[in-house]
């Protein structure tokens, strides 16, 4: 009994190293990316990312960072969510980007590529306050979905859309943010 107890033990030990080995070197493998946002033009407002967060190569998305919009203004603004949701190739199709309703999907037939779809599903616009922010949206990365080629090193933009008003008006806006992330 206690030498079939040790033999377990020894067992439930090695698969552990190996599990910790194998996730060490998923992690190893995968570049890192940083996140530097180019002032937003013609807008009331600064967009801000906190640092991303990386997650095995097994899981779907490479990773994750938050944008948060400040109303810099002394007029309050909303910013219709669903109006401002949307994803993109960068590269050669090497790294695909996207807000959190969004999600990639499988390559289609005749195309070499996965595709990905965004969902709007009537959100509330974000109000802000003249000098308050909020959380925009959770931007996801992925690399390496089949059909993707390799990821280089270098830098991959991002020209997205914003749509925005004033609280107090109807028309609405687009601005234009900067999103850079330099992979090494």
């Amino acid at each position: 009994m206690r030498i079939r107890r040790a033999t377990m033990l020894v067992v439930a030990a090695v698969v552990v190293v190996i599990a910790t080995v194998v996730s060490l070197r998923i992690a190893f493998n995968q570049p890192k990316s940083s996140v530097s946002i180019a002032a937003v033009s013609e807008s009331p407002f600064a967009i801000r990312s906190k640092p991303p967060t990386y997650k095995d190569i097994a899981a779907q998305a490479w990773f994750e960072h938050d944008l948060t919009v400040e109303n810099t203004s002394d007029r309050p603004i909303a910013i219709p969510y669903d109006d401002s949701i949307s994803g993109t190739y960068l590269g050669d199709h090497q790294l695909l980007v996207m807000d959190d309703e969004c999600g990639p999907g499988s390559p289609m037939p005749g195309k070499q590529f996965p595709s990905f779809g965004c969902t709007s599903i009537g959100h509330n616009a974000i109000q802000l306050a003249p000098h308050t922010s909020a959380k925009l949206t959770t931007i996801a990365g992925y690399s390496q979905l089949a059909g993707m080629p390799a990821l280089d090193h270098g830098d991959y933009v991002w020209d997205k859309d914003i749509t925005w008003r004033f609280a107090d008006a109807t028309e609405l806006q687009k601005a234009h943010v900067k999103i850079t992330y330099s992979v090494k």
